[in-house]
Parts: C-alpha cells; sequence; structure tokens
C-alpha cells in the first residue's frame, strides 16, 4: 500500500475534496458499530482504496463500499445507513 498516496474524492456535485478515512469510521459508528469495528472497517476500506491504482475515486463507490462492508457485519446498522442515505438524498443533502 502506499502510504503516502493521495487520494480525492470526486462528489456527486462535481466537487473534489482530500478522501478522510474518519469519515467512514464516523458513519459507520454512528449507524451502529461499536468504535473498534467502525475503526476496524474503515481501516479495511481505506487499504482497498489505496492500493487502487486510481487517484480519485468517486463519493457514490465510498459509499458503496461501506453499504457492502456494513452489511456483511451489522443487518441493522446498514438498515440505519441505507435509511440514512436514501434520506439525505430526499433533502438534497
Amino acid at each position: 500500500m502506499n502510504e503516502n498516496k493521495i487520494l480525492k474524492v470526486l462528489k456527486k456535485d462535481g466537487s473534489i475534496e482530500a478522501f478522510e478515512s474518519d469519515k467512514i469510521a464516523r458513519v459507520a459508528h454512528a449507524a451502529g458499530l461499536s468504535e473498534d469495528e467502525a475503526l476496524d472497517m474503515s481501516e479495511k476500506i481505506t487499504n482497498k482504496l489505496m492500493k487502487d491504482d486510481a487517484n480519485e475515486i468517486t463519493s457514490l463507490r465510498i459509499r458503496n463500499m461501506v453499504a457492502s462492508e456494513l452489511k456483511k457485519r451489522d443487518k441493522y446498522a446498514y438498515d440505519l445507513y441505507i435509511w440514512y442515505e436514501k434520506t439525505k438524498d430526499k433533502n438534497g443533502r
């Protein structure tokens, strides 16, 4: 893994921001995973992203990776995450 790699996130609105792995951990924890589980999940996803050749990733791909990993770990957390994402999308955030 390239520890020095700088990954950019292409957001739905077209803006670009730096990738922050702690956002994944915060979302996973808010969905219901323990802090340790959320950090583990964030680390797993971050490692996958850093191994990719691309320097940019879409926010949708990250959301899909988070959903997939939550589904494997905790059905309730997955359902809550999906509900939140649908609600967020409806409200234009």
